[in-house]
């Protein structure tokens, strides 16, 4: 802060709308611009128990909704970098994972009379709401660089801050760093 005479920092989330600075794909930019106070929301998609910022919209929960109707829901955990929970395999799964959230869906299954409707369905929610990050953070920079998706079925998870809201166009690198330097001086 002192080398470069910031009185405070923030979310960075607004780097996501220039195209030079960040790697986010078309679509997922465009979602971005165009999402509002109310599309930004605190979830927890993230297999790891961590609260993740996200938005309303993206590809991966369009896809994900999808499995979940068909009752085909999880990941295929194609790169199992977050697959650390042992109380079905010794190796660990993802919570995220379809393996894993088939044995919480088969337990909560067995112990279903035991709750309201709608208890069962916030129960059913809190294990399918995980998200493949591994593979979801990464495809919009694949997508932005061309270069070819394996898990198609997976889309894009984006992290960010609920400042964002309050940006609303794509920005070129050049246009957003004259705009900085002047606020700067």
């Amino acid at each position: 802060m002192n080398y470069y005479e910031l009185d405070s920092v923030g979310w960075g989330s607004p780097f996501l709308l220039v195209r030079k600075a960040t790697s986010v794909d078309k679509s997922t930019r465009a979602l971005l611009a165009k999402a509002t106070e109310d599309d930004f929301y605190l979830s927890h998609i993230s297999p790891l128990g961590v609260p993740f910022n996200s938005v309303k919209g993206t590809s991966n929960s369009v896809l994900k909704n999808k499995r979940i109707q068909e009752n085909n829901s999880g990941s295929s955990c194609p790169k199992k970098f977050l697959a650390s929970r042992k109380e079905f395999d010794r190796k660990g799964i993802c919570t995220a994972s379809k393996k894993y959230q088939d044995f919480k869906l088969q337990e909560l299954d067995a112990i279903k009379d035991e709750f309201s409707v709608d208890q069962l369905k916030n129960m059913q929610n809190k294990i399918t709401e995980k998200s493949c990050l591994c593979v979801g953070l990464a495809n919009a920079s694949y997508l932005e660089n061309d270069i070819p998706i394996k898990e198609q079925d997976q889309g894009i998870v984006i992290c960010l801050g609920p400042n964002l809201a309050y940006f609303q166009r794509k920005c070129r690198y050049q246009k957003w760093y004259s705009i900085f330097m002047e606020t700067k001086t």
